[in-house]
């Protein structure tokens, strides 16, 4: 028979949360690809003249696909680092809501990129409200940028405070038994 004292259904609510919010930040990982991947070519050229400004007589001839290509691949490396990341986090959620496994570093990641995340709505907001505008910067696109970037910080924070929540629950069921 399925326990519904109240107790019981904090727990299973902060569970669900857990799990639903787990699988949404894995998710997510897609839209810090795409982003960065669409400034990237969105701003290809000027990325392409930083590089060859930064290291000036250096490049030499370097050809500008060369140049992108290069950059594209480390930007990768960092894109594949930030994906993992967030995956760990959303499998660690998933798995302490699920009683697998209770580890208290995905909670401190998931601290460090609320506040990232919060910095970089920051800068977008001033960006946009001062008119910055690259080759892609359409003011929907920018906008749309802004609230997608605002969802996912608002679902590390939804993740953040249930994670604390199941486990006071858990330590006040268990001290109560």
């Amino acid at each position: 028979m399925i326990d519904n004292s109240k107790q019981q259904q904090r727990i299973r609510k902060a569970k669900d949360t857990l799990i639903i919010i787990g699988n949404g930040i894995m998710v997510f990982a897609v839209w810090t690809i795409m982003k960065t991947l669409g400034i990237m070519l969105a701003t290809k050229q000027q990325i392409i003249e930083y590089i060859k400004n930064a290291y000036g007589e250096e490049m030499g001839q370097v050809s500008d696909a060369l140049v992108f290509g290069s950059f594209v691949f480390m930007m990768m490396f960092l894109i594949l680092i930030g994906v993992l990341v967030r995956i760990y986090i959303g499998r660690s959620a998933i798995r302490q809501a699920k009683g697998k496994k209770k580890s208290s570093f995905y909670l401190v990641l998931t601290a460090v990129l609320i506040l990232l995340g919060v910095m970089s709505i920051i800068s977008s907001v001033q960006k946009w409200m001062s008119g910055y505008e690259t080759q892609l910067a359409v003011e929907d696109i920018s906008l749309a940028s802004i609230l997608i970037e605002v969802t996912s910080v608002v679902m590390f924070v939804e993740l953040f405070v249930n994670a604390i929540k199941l486990r006071c629950y858990q330590r006040e069921e268990k001290n109560a038994a």
